[in-house]
């Protein structure tokens, strides 16, 4: 005869957080689409009526979790607090979450997917994406404001490889992500901005009518 399995009981506080670690994993694996509160409530061995004590809604756990990591990367933006950025600073700590980043691959595979279903605007994270991105954007611009020739064009091309960077390396995890980083920012991480080669910027051209 099997024993019947007992669930532990765990304080409110504690088993939200159990809820959001769970649905952070399922998340990650599936994507937003595939997930259900059934699922989550069988892998956090509570009923689906249980979940619900604490999360109405998919959408209100998805909100959830992204607010959960917004909180657990704080420290990684403290440099908002001292804008602009020398260059030396800016580039340690483009290195820094770089490195942190290849340390947590369960995460960028997390909001490299949901980034990816949220480009629908009826996506429940299509606002929080949005304002991402613009977020970051602007900061990495203003934190080169002060020597970089393009800070705007800059900021787009930092996000750009770093994106581009981070799927190949989540498709083949032999790459090693701080290397790949490192070379292909090396343009980016000229004094003035400018290339290697010729000397002209590195900003994005933008084509007039």
């Amino acid at each position: 005869m099997t024993a019947k399995r007992t669930r532990t009981r765990l304080a409110p506080e504690a088993r939200r957080a159990q809820i959001v670690d769970v649905a952070t994993r399922l998340i990650s694996a599936g994507g937003f689409k595939a997930f259900t509160l059934s699922h989550l409530a069988e892998e956090c061995e509570m009923t689906r009526r249980g979940v619900e004590h604490y999360f109405q809604s998919s959408e209100d756990i998805l909100v959830a979790v992204l607010e959960h990591r917004d909180e657990v990367d704080q420290h990684d933006f403290a440099f908002r607090e001292r804008l602009p950025l020398s260059q030396e600073d800016l580039w340690d700590l483009l290195d820094h979450i770089v490195m942190r980043n290849a340390e947590r691959p369960e995460i960028i595979r997390l909001y490299t997917i949901l980034e990816a279903e949220a480009l629908d605007p009826g996506h429940p994270a299509f606002d929080y994406f949005q304002k991402r991105v613009t977020r970051i954007r602007r900061e990495l611009a203003d934190a080169v404001r002060d020597w970089h020739p393009e800070p705007d064009s800059f900021g787009v091309q930092v996000l750009a490889q770093l994106d581009g960077l981070q799927l190949l390396w989540l498709r083949d995890r032999e790459l090693d992500l701080l290397d790949l980083w490192r070379t292909a920012s090396v343009v980016l991480r000229r004094p003035d901005g400018t290339s290697v080669e010729d000397g002209v910027p590195t900003g994005i051209a933008h084509r007039h009518a």
